[in-house]
């Protein structure tokens, strides 16, 4: 049932006046860079020594296929209704943490949207990243914080085959927002990706016009958020349901007005629902499963036992029931998916990369957290 996806190869964010298809001539596509240390927008951004200083000076530019590689630093700006890819040519924004791409040194790639909204025309939008009519985008690797009002990264208004892979959501506070928001667009990957001290929801799969179906989630870890960690369809009147998401790998702990929620409707999200293999603590009411008949005999059900939850570092201990917990078999999208990529990143404080079966949860690159 699940899914045929040129959905995991994309990485496309979408201009405000429409999204990507698979019709047109194919362009060149072209490589841009961004370096907070060095940039200049005054720059062509085509290689690291004329970077660009912004990445919304990349976002004038793009056309299908291009790619965006954002260097170490942080850029306290909004990526709002940018253009899409096709299937053929997604477009892509790739962090680059490392600095080994754009020639910085080491540091995390943060878009920070300070807590306040960005006027566009006449109306203020909330999120730090929107997609709106986009499809084929891949965002990866940001850590990205300081959202108010709707969401940390909100992919709407059929933004279909949108992949959100390796970053982490955190501290998006300002008016309740959530982590990561997927509202009336199909096909969306969210892979490997930690979201943390939201106020709202952590993970949203939600619609008002035909709901957002075959959803997959997989390797989250999703915690601390203000409202449930991940909710699919909602319980609202004459809401549309959100069918056939497919749950796998996740870490979903102490959020606070729940952890899984799947609304029954009429019509029931429960549609298609797959669910297995994810680690849910606690249990005990209102935390656990909505409806309480939801768990799976793969889930583990104890504290994953972080490092430091409270301080917010959610590496395992190495005695954490989250290690080697998890399935590699049977994903949607096969090898070419990319979640061999876990293999080169760790979820242990000392760095280790992840061996044996694979860990549940969030996987950082080494040197990086």
């Amino acid at each position: 049932m699940h899914r045929a996806l040129g959905l995991i190869v994309s990485l496309t964010l979408l201009a405000a006046c429409g999204g990507g298809g698979d019709g047109g001539a194919a362009s060149q596509p072209d490589v841009f860079y961004v370096r907070a240390s060095t940039g200049d927008d005054l720059n062509d951004g085509l290689s690291p020594a004329t970077a660009f200083r912004t990445i919304g000076a990349a976002l004038a530019r793009l056309t299908d296929g291009d790619t965006v590689i954002v260097g170490p630093g942080t850029y306290r700006e909004h990526i709002i209704d940018p253009r899409g890819g096709t299937s053929v040519q997604p477009v892509t924004f790739r962090a680059d943490p490392t600095g080994e791409l754009t020639g910085d040194d080491p540091d995390p790639v943060v878009i920070d949207g300070e807590g306040k909204p960005v006027t566009i025309g006449t109306s203020n939008v909330e999120p730090v990243i929107r997609l709106t009519r986009a499809s084929f985008v891949i965002i990866d690797g940001f850590v990205v914080t300081g959202a108010a009002g709707t969401a940390g990264i909100e992919i709407r208004s059929s933004s279909s085959n949108v992949t959100v892979r390796h970053c982490q959501v955190v501290s998006n506070r300002t008016g309740g927002p959530d982590g990561i928001a997927v509202r009336d667009s199909d096909d969306v990957l969210l892979f490997n990706n930690l979201i943390f001290n939201n106020t709202g929801r952590g993970i949203a799969v939600v619609g008002r016009g035909k709901g957002s179906q075959r959803a997959l989630l997989i390797n989250n870890t999703i915690v601390k958020n203000r409202s449930r960690g991940i909710q699919i369809g909602t319980q609202e009147v004459n809401a549309p349901a959100s069918k056939d998401a497919f749950l796998r790998n996740n870490i979903v702990q102490r959020n606070e007005t729940g952890n899984i929620d799947i609304a029954t409707g009429p019509p029931s999200s429960l549609d298609g629902f797959d669910s297995g293999f994810n680690l849910v603590f606690p249990l005990s009411d209102p935390f656990g499963y909505r409806p309480s008949n939801l768990p799976q005999a793969t889930d583990i059900k104890t504290d994953a036992l972080f490092v430091d939850e409270r301080n917010g570092d959610l590496r395992l201990s190495r005695n954490s029931p989250a290690v080697d917990a998890g399935v590699e078999e049977n994903l949607p999208g096969g090898p070419q998916a990319g979640f061999g990529s876990l293999r080169q990143r760790t979820t242990q404080s000392d760095g280790t990369p992840d061996t044996g079966r694979i860990d549940l949860g969030y996987h950082e690159l080494p040197g990086t957290g």
